[in-house]
């Protein structure tokens, strides 16, 4: 948003004299197409998660043994800003997917040859998973435009524990022809399953401990304290820490200060606000300096009355009336005739389109610039759109179904609660709630509570999964 204002004119020029035909400069033309794609193609810093979910991340995503499901798979994003800056500026992504619906493939073409009249790959991201559609490796390599050669980038490798949580990250990157292990970070648990320590390790000869990060929890079991250290000669040295504040359950404060001459000193917030029914409504983001507050970015969002994010209105600040004002808006264009479990979207990548909140299928992204001397929006004509095809997907992992000799789960279609009766007690029980997608919901220790409140989730299918002393079973239920 930096430089938002000396692009916003710029483009405004263009479009008004677009027709008298007056082209911008390239220099120019080339920081609004670099905004534009960060703005599609990159997620934002608006993290609307209200705890720390590494200990759901990548579980077991469908269930149902040897039956399969057809479902609209996302094939591609593409950007097209041709008729903003000329016939060379479009982008696109690419997507593919394994038998059971994992996204394993991700090509980025962030150029088009006019002279071909088809895009340049310039980017591949490979992911492996193991028979529990875990993910389990990420590879990452870049075209270099200048020697036309491919380079190899990093390597990251996943590890999951017992419980399914995953408990080691190792990032690698290429030293010359080899890779040169970089970091290692290892995630430590609590009963409740949720982290309560990061380590962190470099490496030289061998792996040594290098710093850690701790997690604290309220009473709620949301994240309400992160402190960071680095190890220096034998001693944990803090570096800073981030305070999370929440009020109905939902996070409205989140602070980061770092340590300084044995004091911590704020130098980052962010702020949240919401509707009635808990969506985000207003996202801020705070720098502090020698105690001084300023807004960095401003944030709101709009849904429809299906729940799905339909516009996002950044605001910027008038030095002159010290007032924010309305920026640019991204606009969700949507198919309503399917819903959020009959597709099939990318869940490791970081696109901001992707990561927007929906329940329908996503068609497209309209992007908007406002001018106050008319008072409306104008439209950049630049859109970013998405393409599917129909897939049938294995909906088959190891997992035994729900005997009811050991487990009894009513009622079922349930409103508010979901009762869990076992047949006997475990030294550890656990239920994951996902949606039709897989995407954890909600994750409970049954030996503390068996009563599952589930009057939050919105209407639909999901499926569950208990966990025995490590033996684990599924089913589906229905929220009405």
């Amino acid at each position: 948003m930096r430089k938002f204002l000396c692009i916003f004119l710029i483009i405004f020029t263009f479009n008004s004299l677009r027709s008298e035909n007056i082209s911008i400069d390239k220099v120019y033309k080339k920081e609004l197409y670099k905004y534009l794609l960060n703005k599609s193609f990159k997620n934002t810093n608006n993290d609307k998660r209200n705890s720390f979910d590494v200990s759901k991340h990548n579980r077991i995503r469908l269930n149902s043994a040897n039956s399969t499901v057809e479902k609209f798979a996302l094939d591609s994003v593409i950007m097209d800003l041709s008729e903003v800056l000329g016939p060379e500026y479009k982008t696109k992504i690419v997507f593919e997917y394994d038998s059971k619906g994992n996204n394993i493939l991700e090509n980025n073409y962030q150029l088009f040859d006019v002279e071909k009249n088809d895009f340049v790959l310039t980017d591949v991201t490979t992911y492996k998973y193991d028979n529990q559609n875990r993910k389990v490796e990420e590879t990452n390599s870049y075209y270099d435009q200048e020697y036309k050669l491919w380079y190899e980038n990093y390597l990251h490798e996943f590890s999951y524990n017992n419980d399914g949580q995953l408990s080691e990250k190792i990032i690698q990157y290429i030293n010359g022809d080899d890779w040169q292990f970089s970091e290692r970070i290892v995630f430590l648990y609590n009963s409740n399953g949720d982290v309560f320590e990061e380590q962190t390790f470099n490496f030289a000869s061998d792996w040594y401990l290098s710093g850690k990060k701790e997690y604290t929890y309220n009473s709620n079991n949301q994240i309400k304290l992160t402190k960071s250290y680095y190890l220096q000669d034998d001693e944990w040295v803090e570096t800073e820490k981030t305070d999370y504040v929440y009020l109905n359950g939902n996070l409205i404060e989140k602070t980061t200060s770092y340590f300084y001459d044995d004091i911590y000193e704020e130098n980052y917030s962010e702020t949240y606000e919401y509707y009635e029914d808990g969506s985000v409504k207003m996202y801020k983001s705070y720098k502090i300096y020698d105690g001084e507050i300023s807004i960095e970015s401003q944030e709101e969002y709009v849904y429809d009355d299906k729940g799905n994010i339909l516009e996002s209105i950044e605001y910027d600040l008038n030095e002159e009336t010290e007032e924010y004002e309305k920026t640019f808006k991204s606009v969700l264009n949507y198919d309503y005739s399917v819903g959020r479990d009959e597709l099939l979207i990318p869940s490791t990548n970081e696109n901001e389109l992707l990561n927007r909140e929906f329940f329908n299928k996503p068609l497209s992204m309209d992007y908007y610039i406002w001018f106050g001397m008319i008072n409306d929006w104008l439209n950049l004509e630049a859109p970013s759109k998405m393409y599917y095809s129909t897939k049938q997907i294995q909906l088959g992992v190891d997992i035994k179904p729900i005997s009811k000799s050991l487990i009894n789960i009513y009622p079922n279609p349930a409103v508010d609660i979901l009762n869990i009766n076992l047949d006997k007690v475990y030294n550890s029980a656990n239920i994951e709630i996902l949606d039709i997608t897989g995407k954890s919901i909600l994750n409970q220790n049954l030996n503390i509570k068996k009563d599952v409140n589930v009057d939050k989730l919105i209407n639909g299918s999901y499926i569950y999964m208990i966990e025995l002393d490590g033996q684990k079973y599924s089913g589906k239920f229905i929220k009405n």
